[in-house]
């Protein structure tokens, strides 16, 4: 009996000993922002090109890159455009809108692409990878 509960204690204090490791090395789980938005099919070509021009707004703010979708198996929603941004965590995710944010010249290109009515805006999700 003494020598299974000297065996529980070390097997207690190697769990307690490996435990903090463990949860050091886990990161926080990625994050990714979709976008879901209806383009009509005339202004599909017209909306990626406004997109190609964010690409380039992005890269000079240091940002991750956008990418873009279009649904071709979705019902009804068959050809809703999906603008995907994917950041390393949550808290990346808040200094990256943060970035947007103050980014005049990526302030100006939202405002114009409004004004252009090239598509109207159906979701704005963000997504936690869950991965086993």
């Amino acid at each position: 009996m003494r020598r299974v509960k000297s065996l529980l204690a070390v097997l207690a204090l190697a769990a307690l000993w490996f435990t903090p490791v463990v949860a050091a090395a886990q990161e926080p789980p990625s994050v990714l922002q979709v976008i879901l938005v209806d383009v009509a099919p005339t202004n599909v070509d017209a909306y990626v090109a406004e997109l190609g021009e964010l690409q380039g707004l992005l890269s000079k703010a240091g940002l991750s890159p956008i990418r873009v979708w279009q649904s071709t198996l979705a019902g009804p929603n068959t050809g809703t455009i999906a603008i995907t941004i994917e950041s390393k965590n949550l808290a990346g995710f808040a200094a990256n809108t943060g970035k947007i944010q103050a980014s005049p010249e990526i302030q100006k290109w939202l405002d114009e692409l409004q004004e252009k009515g090239l598509g109207d805006l159906v979701s704005n999700s963000l997504l936690v990878d869950r991965t086993p």
